[in-house]
């Protein structure tokens, strides 16, 4: 089980820096071409292969202009920290909550169990939730996969 958790451990450190060594080189004099510029009705779509930005470029009366296209990413990232925040605050709560009705005397609704004490060891991970994970883990691993390959096919086609 050790040796599995390792294992995707290493995969998921591993895949940053296959993601970083596809950024393509510039002309060997020691720049690297920041921007890829591909084609799009409308304008040019500028990707910023540092940042990973992409904004669509187009041409107006007084020159190029470049407008950030929407990143949902950030929004769902930020959608993520909050609602983790919040299940953290949730779960103290409720925590000092069940322990409050300890305190009383008064016994805790069904199926709800006793606040964690500090300190006390969380229980192994059963098969099937590892299985779980390995198996989300390598579709990930496929998909990146998949992506690096088709970004390589459309760079070539440039």
């Amino acid at each position: 089980m050790i040796r599995m958790l390792t294992v995707a451990t290493l995969v998921l450190a591993s895949m940053p820096a296959l993601a970083q060594s596809e950024v393509p080189k510039g002309d060997g004099a020691g720049d690297e071409r920041r921007y890829q510029f591909n084609p799009v009705e409308g304008g040019t779509l500028r990707l910023d292969t540092r940042s990973g930005q992409v904004s669509l470029c187009s041409r107006r009366a007084g020159g190029w202009v470049c407008a950030l296209v929407a990143d949902d990413r950030n929004a769902f990232e930020q959608e993520i920290a909050r609602l983790q925040a919040d299940n953290g605050r949730l779960q103290s709560e409720n925590g000092r909550l069940k322990q409050s009705l300890l305190d009383r005397g008064a016994p805790l609704p069904d199926g709800a169990a006793p606040p964690a004490e500090r300190g006390e060891a969380t229980p192994a991970p059963r098969r099937d939730e590892i299985d779980r994970v390995m198996s989300a883990l390598e579709r990930a691993w496929r998909r990146l996969v998949d992506m690096i390959g088709n970004l390589q096919k459309d760079m070539g086609k440039s």
